[in-house]
C-alpha cells in the first residue's frame, strides 16, 4: 500500500484517528500532530507567558527613585528665587560691588541648574508613568484575551464532542476516512 509501512493485510487499512472505534480524544492518538502537544507543555509550563508584572514593577521602583529626586520647591517657586536673584544681581552692578554680583550670579546658576534638573526629572517622571501606563494597558490586554481564549483541554473535550457527533451520524468508512483526514488538517493548522 503506498505511503503506508504495513500491507493491508497486516493493519494497512485499519482505521485511524476518528475512523478508530477506540478513538477518544485524540491526546495521546497519533492523528494528534506531537508539535501541537510539545506547544501545548511549553505553554504550560512558562509561568510568565502572558504576564508583564516584573515590568511594571520595575517601571515603579524607577518612578519611586525619581519622585525622591524632585524637591519639595514647584518650578514656579525656583523661577521666583532666580528672579530675585537676578533682581539682586542688577542692584549689586549698579552699585558696582562685584563681590556682590559675583555671590548673585553664583547663587543664579545654582537655581537655573537646580530648576533645569528639576524640569528634567519632570519629564522623565511623565515618561515612566506613560511606559507604566502602556504595561498596565498591555497586562489588562493580556488577561482579558486569556479570558476569551480555549484552553487545550477545552479544545480537545469540543474535538471529542464533534468526533461523537460524526461517529453516531456518519457509519459509512470512506466518509470517515476523509473526515479523519481534513480533522488531522484542521490540527496541523493550530498554531500557524
Amino acid at each position: 500500500m503506498l505511503g503506508s509501512v504495513k500491507c493491508r493485510k497486516h493493519g494497512g487499512l485499519t482505521p485511524r484517528g476518528i475512523g478508530s472505534a477506540n478513538f477518544k480524544h485524540g491526546r495521546h492518538s497519533k492523528a494528534l500532530p506531537k508539535r501541537l502537544m510539545a506547544r501545548y507543555k511549553a505553554a504550560i509550563t512558562d509561568t510568565e507567558l502572558l504576564t508583564l508584572t516584573s515590568e511594571i514593577a520595575l517601571i515603579d521602583s524607577l518612578i519611586d527613585e525619581r519622585l525622591r529626586r524632585i524637591d519639595d520647591e514647584t518650578s514656579a517657586q525656583i523661577w521666583k528665587k532666580a528672579e530675585a536673584k537676578a533682581d539682586e544681581f542688577t542692584d549689586a552692578r549698579t552699585a558696582g560691588d562685584a563681590d556682590a554680583m559675583k555671590h548673585s550670579m553664583e547663587d543664579l546658576l545654582e537655581l537655573i541648574y537646580s530648576g533645569a534638573q528639576q524640569r528634567q526629572n519632570e519629564r522623565d517622571l511623565v515618561a515612566m508613568l506613560d511606559s507604566r501606563r502602556k504595561l498596565v494597558e498591555s497586562q489588562r490586554k493580556a488577561l482579558i484575551e486569556a479570558e476569551q481564549t480555549m484552553t487545550y483541554d477545552q479544545v480537545m473535550t469540543l474535538f471529542t464532542a464533534v468526533i461523537a457527533a460524526v461517529r453516531q451520524n456518519v457509519s459509512n468508512p470512506t466518509e470517515l476516512v476523509t473526515l479523519q483526514k481534513e480533522f488531522t488538517r484542521l490540527t496541523e493548522t493550530i498554531g500557524h
